[in-house]
C-alpha cells in the first residue's frame, strides 16, 4: 500500500513540474508577442510572422538599424515602429520607417522595411516597400502635425478610432502605431492600422487611418490610405546595399566578375536590387547583370556621339560628347555590362578598361 501511494505521489509531482514549465513557456511567448498567439514554441520556430507586442523601437535596435541604413545609397530610412517578427536563424523584423530619397528637395514617405538580425545582433536591411503615403514630420507652426516620440497608441487615439468605427461595415481597423496628432478645433489622429475585411478569405493589410474628433467627442474617419495600392515598386534611387568585399557582393548576385588590373582606387562594392553588381571606383563605376535586367537603371543622359567598336571579340557601344567618352555597354554570353566615367575620358582609356572586364 505504501509503495503504491509513493508511486502515485511521484506521478503527481512529475505532472505538476511539467505544467509549471509549460506555463513558463506560455508566459515568455506572451511577453514578446501579441495578436494571434502561437499554440506552441514549435509554431514560432516554424518561421511564421507574428505581431509584436509593442511597436516601440529599442535604443539598441535603433543603433544597429541606423548602422545598416547608413550602408545604403539612394534612400535614407528612419525606423518608426516594430510591426512583426519572424524567428529564423536569428530574427526577421517588419519595421515601419520614414523613407527619404537622397535627391535634393525629396519628401519623406512611409516605407515597410524588412530587416534581418543575425544571432550576433548585426542588422541588415533585406527589402523595402516605399509607399506614396507622405510621412508626418513635426511642424514648427501652431496647428501643424506633431510626430510623437513613441509610436504607442494612446488611450485618446484608440477611443477616437473606436467611436469613428462604430458605424463602419465591411472592415475593422486595429490600431498598431500612432503616427501623429494635430490640434485644430478638436484633434486629428493619424494611425497605422491593420485592416481586416469581412469578406471571406481576404488577407489583412496595413493602412493609414486619419480620424477627426471634435470638441464634443464625436469622431469620424476622414481618410484611409492603402499601403499596397499607394506604393512605388522601387525608390527614386534603386534599392542598393554596400558590401565589404567583392566575394560577398558576388555571392549575393550569384555571379562573378573580372576587373581590369589598371583600375584606379575602388571605393566600394554595391549590390542593386540583389541583381546588379556595381563596382565604384575613383571617377566612375562598372556594372554587371543578367541579360534580363535593366543595367542602365532606366536611362542615361543623351550623348550626341555613339560609336560601335569591337573589343576582344565583344561588340561594344561607346557614348561620347565633345570628344570625351562617358559610357560603354555591351552583352556577352548571359550577361550585360556597363562602364560609366563621370567626367569623360579618351576612347583609348575607356577601351583599356573594357578589355579587362569579364
Amino acid at each position: 500500500m505504501k509503495k503504491t501511494l509513493a508511486i502515485i505521489l511521484a506521478i503527481i509531482m512529475i505532472i505538476s513540474v511539467s505544467l509549471i514549465f509549460t506555463g513558463c513557456n506560455s508566459i515568455s511567448i506572451k511577453q514578446f508577442f501579441s495578436g494571434k498567439e502561437p499554440s506552441s514554441v514549435a509554431d514560432i520556430s516554424a518561421g511564421g510572422w507574428v505581431k509584436v507586442k509593442s511597436p516601440v523601437i529599442t535604443e539598441e535596435f535603433r543603433k544597429a538599424f541606423d548602422s545598416a541604413a547608413g550602408e545604403m545609397t539612394g534612400m535614407h530610412y528612419e525606423a518608426v515602429a516594430f510591426l512583426e517578427s519572424q524567428v529564423v536563424a536569428g530574427r526577421n523584423y517588419l519595421v515601419l520607417c520614414k523613407g527619404t530619397s537622397t535627391a535634393p528637395g525629396a519628401r519623406t514617405f512611409y516605407s515597410l522595411v524588412k530587416v534581418y538580425e543575425n544571432l550576433s545582433g548585426k542588422v541588415e536591411i533585406t527589402s523595402a516597400t516605399d509607399s506614396t503615403i507622405e510621412a508626418i514630420v513635426t511642424a514648427d507652426l501652431d496647428g501643424g502635425w506633431y510626430a510623437p516620440e513613441t509610436p504607442e497608441v494612446t488611450k485618446e487615439a484608440k477611443n477616437a478610432l473606436e467611436k469613428a468605427s462604430e458605424t463602419l461595415t465591411g472592415a475593422t481597423y486595429s490600431p498598431v502605431a500612432l503616427l501623429g496628432t494635430q490640434v485644430v478645433a478638436g484633434t486629428n489622429y493619424a494611425l497605422l492600422c491593420e485592416m481586416t475585411s469581412t469578406v471571406p478569405d481576404y488577407s489583412s493589410e496595413y493602412v493609414t487611418v486619419y480620424v477627426y474628433e471634435d470638441l464634443q467627442g464625436n469622431a469620424e474617419i476622414t481618410e484611409t490610405k492603402n499601403f499596397y495600392n499607394n506604393y512605388v515598386k522601387a525608390p527614386v534611387e534603386p534599392f542598393a546595399r554596400k558590401m565589404e568585399t567583392l566575394p560577398e557582393a558576388e555571392k549575393t548576385v550569384g555571379f562573378e566578375i573580372t576587373l581590369p588590373e589598371s583600375l584606379d582606387k575602388i571605393d566600394n562594392y554595391t549590390v542593386i536590387d540583389d541583381k546588379i553588381l556595381e563596382i565604384n571606383f575613383e571617377g566612375g563605376f562598372i556594372r554587371k547583370s543578367k541579360l534580363t535586367e535593366d543595367i542602365l537603371l532606366g536611362g542615361y543622359t543623351d550623348f550626341p556621339t555613339e560609336k560601335e567598336v569591337e573589343i576582344n571579340s565583344k561588340t561594344v557601344v561607346l557614348k561620347a560628347k565633345d570628344e570625351l567618352f562617358y559610357y560603354a555597354f555591351w552583352d556577352s554570353g548571359d550577361y550585360s555590362y556597363c562602364v560609366s566615367i563621370s567626367d569623360g575620358t579618351t576612347e583609348a582609356e575607356l577601351t583599356e578598361i573594357v578589355s579587362g572586364i569579364e
